[in-house]
């Protein structure tokens, strides 16, 4: 008799406690339930903050906040892209308005004027064909980083003569600097590097980088390259000693359509998107690629490739 009031006592803790548990489940999961639905509602850094010693609500938890964490990051990255649609739409319109309005100023000219000479209607219409040239490279930089960023354009890595590309460049371009009385100064290696890359895309980086160099280097008198073989990886660098960059935007200069202010002049203007489409091709082959700047004594373009 005492046995079976024992049992049945236990029976009842028992009972008890699977019901207590039950019910701090219940107000468990009322509590996610409520901490998702204010996050739902837009709170800004909203987590699940429940202490409990159930190993499995602890694990739901951890899941559930990881969960909030990327969906909170993917909406910071979805106003970000917002923000930067806009500028960049603000910025397309300033740079084809810029050119657009030079050529049609310069055919009214031509067709107001029933005095121009020979001479004088032809430099018209070479500066027509330059401002020409200049919107079709800004549309073809536009449509290649589209099709970039969209995955539409698969670059095929093989093995390739880093060293020899890097000349080929230099000498392509030697003429030009040392005609602007600039020196250059070359490091290559004894023994050629190798590396993983697509050869025309990587003429492509180096092209914009000697050209950045030439133009926004105007001020200095040098123009420097270097390879250098680090362990799994090879390094190229391209830099000049003229005015450089200021020190709050180095980190913006590889955005789409960024250029610094100093250079919205006729000269300088660029479509902002040179160093944007360098920057997603030395990424698609495996590499990266920084800017670090002193002005008047060196502003380095660095990147790599892997072997």
């Amino acid at each position: 008799m005492y046995m079976l009031s024992g049992l049945c006592i236990v029976l009842l803790l028992i009972l008890i406690y699977v019901l207590l548990q039950l019910r701090f489940k219940n107000q468990h999961i009322r509590q996610i339930a409520k901490s998702i639905g204010n996050y739902s509602q837009d709170s800004v850094h909203s987590r699940v903050r429940l202490v409990t010693n159930d190993p499995n609500c602890r694990q739901l938890i951890e899941n559930i906040n990881h969960l909030l964490g990327e969906h909170e990051n993917y909406r910071i990255r979805e106003a970000e892209t917002r923000d930067e649609m806009g500028k960049m739409l603000s910025n397309v319109s300033h740079d084809l308005r810029t050119p657009m309005t030079i050529i049609l100023g310069y055919i009214n000219a031509l067709t107001a004027n029933t005095n121009l000479n020979s001479d004088q209607a032809k430099t018209y219409l070479i500066k027509v064909e330059n401002k020409m040239k200049e919107l079709i490279d800004m549309m073809n930089d536009f449509f290649s980083l589209s099709k970039l960023e969209s995955g539409d354009v698969q670059i095929k890595l093989s093995k390739h003569n880093v060293s020899e590309v890097v000349r080929e460049n230099i000498l392509a371009y030697h003429d030009i600097i040392t005609g602007l009385e600039r020196k250059v100064d070359i490091r290559l290696p004894e023994e050629d590097c190798y590396a993983l890359t697509n050869r025309e895309a990587l003429n492509r980086i180096l092209s914009n980088l000697i050209s950045n160099a030439i133009k926004y280097g105007a001020d200095g008198d040098t123009i420097g390259f270097a390879v250098t073989d680090e362990n799994d990886k090879v390094y190229i660098e391209i830099w000049d000693n003229g005015r450089g960059i200021p020190h709050t935007q180095v980190t913006r200069i590889f955005q789409r359509l960024y250029t610094l202010e100093e250079s919205r002049s006729r000269d300088l203007e660029g479509s902002g998107l040179g160093l944007a489409i360098v920057k997603v091709l030395v990424e698609k082959m495996g590499g990266e690629i920084e800017a670090q700047s002193l002005p008047y004594e060196k502003t380095c373009f660095r990147f790599y490739l892997r072997k």
